[in-house]
């Protein structure tokens, strides 16, 4: 339903924040003084941001496989 995704998402981004925080996902900036962009979340769809290097990626697989 779709009020269960609310909870999945809020869950989500709750834990994509976390690690960003931990200086373990590096959000993408568009400019310099802009604020960091980690995900964005649809109604259908997820979309996330991070440096693209072999540590980051390991580190959302990981972020990824333990939320599942």
């Amino acid at each position: 339903s779709p009020f269960i995704f609310l909870f999945v998402a809020d869950d989500l981004a709750a834990i994509l924040r976390q690690k960003v925080q931990v200086q373990e996902i590096t959000p993408v900036r568009v400019c310099p003084r802009a604020p960091g962009i980690s995900h964005l979340l649809f109604a259908d769809d997820t979309l996330l941001f991070f440096l693209a290097s072999s540590l980051e990626a390991n580190n959302v697989k990981e972020m990824l496989n333990a939320y599942a």
